[in-house]
């Protein structure tokens, strides 16, 4: 069992009422016959005075030692969800019982709020990270600057003497909406918010259950979600419900003669959700756009209702289809239907500068170690031998032997917490307590050796930019003899021309450049891209890819990624890694 308090005092409501106080200490998680049991030590069930039985409780106290936590329960919390919250953190190993309750000190922000977010919130630690031994915006600023291989101090100078750690510190935390905790710096990372548990008593597992479901009022309604056709589900009529069910804040519109209401988000468009269906005219003029999901309900004389046999079959039919629209300098300039869109080749998406549907995702089918999907010539390699690393007793990396080609560009793919991320930071001598050794050409190199050998270029590369204009960023740190140099590593990159503008005044793909720019001239022979095609189109893509293609041949490339067409456009070998494992 792992270690965490969470109790609540459970308290006759009747007798309370009577000037009594009846209750008893409930430590969860609990069996429905131990609850059961306690009911019946405080009388619920048993008669009063007039015969009449004590049915109902309420919480009087609780005792938990989650930070926060108390913040979020009340009276009449359900004691089925502290039940499913306290099995879900007897499931989970120690190291993520401790990261949860980082994350929550911490208190930075979550996705959900309530008792169903922090129940969320444990299938969703991946998406925050956790810094150890960095409490403040100082310690913050000093790591960036000094331990995380992004800036190279000695290129810098007399500069270095002049930063600002504690401002720098700063900075980051008011971009990144981080947090410190006793456990160090939280940051989220950008991965994905799971909503496993939406709200309703259905959803918690039977074996957290711990009473008989009352009836409850339902209707019979038809969710559509993007992508998607429409499925018919049974669901309350409170508000909660309908709020789980369309993510967030509710909207209800009235766009047909039928009686029935389309319910929405209300801040769908604002927060970015997918873009869902379109509302049409009766001439077939579009009009607007639902975003995120959205119900389709019946109306009763007072409330939101079950929808008739005959509305279900209309409904489902008129969408049916799932649509798909093209966004262009802030216009929509075509719809699709979901069928003929998923039909288009890839080459007409391509021409739209849209990414593929459908990418080849086969090169991880039963591969193991690092495996060639392109020709590559060259024998020598980068040698990794025993090379691991472990957050307090939890192992993330574990890796016997690993060779990898000098001069490739290698894809390293797999699903998130994979230990991708901690893998790159060890091989670039960026995280501390890491063991292994790195053999280059028959040299071993320490981690202070990866760090002047390396080079990691950030999926927001905002953060290694600092002078005024694009020339004086690549030379940071350098002498004037270097000038003609940067100035020829920018012409291969085609930024020239942009030699003295501002770097924050330029795209994220010229960034890009930038950054490999600064490390082409410190000589690095190692760079590491994290993640550097999210959210780019398919042009973007491309040129990323045309980047990552002509940087010299003596150059390493890894790239953390996800991407499949990256990896297809110009990766020569892909290493995929699981469980901290090759």
């Amino acid at each position: 069992m792992n270690d965490y308090e969470l109790k609540a005092f459970v308290t006759n409501l009747g007798k309370y009422n009577e000037g009594e106080l009846v209750g008893e200490w409930v430590s969860f998680p609990v069996s429905a016959d131990e609850m059961k049991a306690i009911l019946d030590r405080i009388q619920i069930g048993h008669p009063d005075d007039l015969g009449i039985p004590y049915e109902e409780i309420f919480i009087t106290d609780y005792d938990t030692d989650i930070y926060g936590l108390q913040n979020l329960l009340g009276e009449f919390t359900s004691l089925e969800e502290l039940n499913y919250l306290a099995g879900r953190l007897d499931e989970m190993s120690t190291y993520e019982v401790d990261k949860f309750k980082a994350v929550l000190e911490s208190g930075i922000d979550i996705e959900e709020s309530g008792l169903s977010g922090i129940i969320n919130l444990t299938y969703s630690l991946d998406k925050y990270e956790i810094m150890p031994d960095i409490s403040d915006e100082y310690d913050l600023g000093y790591y960036w600057v000094h331990d995380s291989g992004v800036y190279d101090i000695k290129r810098m100078g007399p500069l270095a003497d002049y930063i600002d750690y504690q401002a720098f510190g700063e900075s980051i935390v008011d971009e990144e909406f981080g947090m410190f905790c006793e456990a160090g710096y939280v940051r989220d990372n950008g991965d994905s918010w799971n909503y496993e548990y939406a709200g309703d008593r259905d959803d918690i597992p039977s074996e957290y259950r711990l009473f008989n479901s009352e009836e409850e009022p339902e209707m019979t309604v038809l969710v559509v979600e993007p992508g998607k056709e429409p499925k018919v589900i049974t669901m309350g009529t409170d508000l909660e419900s309908l709020q789980h069910a369309v993510n967030g804040y509710i909207q209800a519109v009235y766009p047909f003669e039928d009686r029935v209401a389309v319910i929405c988000n209300d801040e769908g468009k604002i927060n970015g959700m997918e873009l869902n269906r379109a509302l049409y005219t009766p001439e077939g003029e579009m009009y607007d756009i639902l975003a995120g999901p959205f119900i389709v309900a019946g109306l009763t004389e007072d409330n939101f209702g079950s929808l008739t046999q005959e509305q279900i079959e209309k409904f489902s039919e008129l969408f049916r289809t799932p649509e798909m629209f093209l966004m262009e300098n802030g216009r929509i300039t075509r719809e699709f239907q979901g069928e003929a869109f998923f039909s288009l080749d890839t080459q007409i998406l391509n021409e739209m500068g849209l990414r593929a549907v459908r990418p080849h995702d086969n090169y991880l089918e039963s591969r193991t170690g690092i495996v060639k999907i392109k020709p590559f010539e060259g024998n020598a390699v980068i040698t990794l031998e025993n090379f691991t690393y472990s957050y307090g007793k939890h192992k993330v990396l574990h890796i016997d032997k690993l060779e990898i080609p000098k001069g490739s560009v290698t894809a390293i793919a797999g699903h998130n917490g994979a230990g991708k991320s901690t893998f790159t930071k060890c091989l670039c001598g960026l995280q501390k307590g890491f063991k292994g050794r790195v053999m280059i050409d028959g040299r071993t190199y320490k981690s202070k050796d990866m760090i002047k050998l390396s080079y990691m270029v950030m999926q927001d590369v905002n953060h290694q930019l600092f002078a005024e204009t694009v020339l004086e960023e690549v030379m940071l740190g350098a002498d004037d003899s270097a000038r003609q140099q940067a100035i020829e590593i920018l012409q291969k990159l085609n930024i020239a021309e942009y030699q003295d503008r501002h770097p924050m005044s330029l795209s994220g793909g010229q960034k890009q450049r930038i950054a490999v720019a600064s490390a082409l001239l410190a000589g690095k022979k190692l760079l590491v891209f994290d993640e550097p095609t999210s959210g780019l189109d398919f042009r973007s893509m491309k040129c990323t890819a045309e980047l990552l293609q002509s940087l010299d041949t003596d150059i390493t490339v890894l790239i953390v990624t996800h991407d499949m067409e990256l990896i297809e456009c110009c990766c020569t070998h892909i290493l995929h890694i699981e469980n901290g494992k090759i």
